[in-house]
């Protein structure tokens, strides 16, 4: 019990890296989604397929509350 303070630290510092890496990844993926301008998925056979309007704008949103939830979180 004398390295818990320690082992807690290490936790507590490796859980905040993830938590920038994640937030960092998500808002990379928001920008590319608001500046992009023929957006594509890549299909079961390997061709891309290009998403419609409503697609991307689906996408935008679920990129932002992904930012919204990731990186306003307080854990």
């Amino acid at each position: 019990k004398q390295d818990d303070g320690g082992a807690k630290k290490a936790v507590e510092s490796d859980v905040e890296q993830t938590r920038d890496k994640q937030c960092t990844d998500a808002q990379d993926r928001y920008k590319k989604l608001i500046e992009g301008r023929r957006l594509y998925k890549t299909g079961a056979d390997g061709e891309r397929q290009y998403l419609t309007s409503d697609e991307i704008d689906s996408q935008r949103v679920n990129a932002k509350r992904d930012i919204d939830a990731v990186c306003n979180s307080p854990t």
